[in-house]
């Protein structure tokens, strides 16, 4: 199996992220790209626990996991 245990969720993420820089107003570039960076480094954790529950990673996959958090700066 790949992925899937839940709809392939982290693919919205990403959507999102791209459609920030879609908009026909381009205000706010600094505010719009931190959020990106945010979002697709979230997409890229819930890929990652999305395709541990589905059985196609291991437990040491968390710690990629713990190290993509540590980048998450709020």
């Amino acid at each position: 199996m790949s992925g899937g245990s839940h709809d392939y969720a982290c693919y919205k993420l990403e959507e999102i992220a791209d459609s920030f820089w879609q908009e026909e107003t381009r205000t706010h570039l600094e505010e719009r790209k931190k959020v990106s960076k945010i979002l697709k480094l979230m997409s890229k954790i819930c890929h990652d626990i999305e395709w541990i529950d589905s059985g196609d990673c291991g437990e040491d996959d968390w710690i990629n996991i713990k190290k993509m958090l540590d980048k998450i700066k709020l």
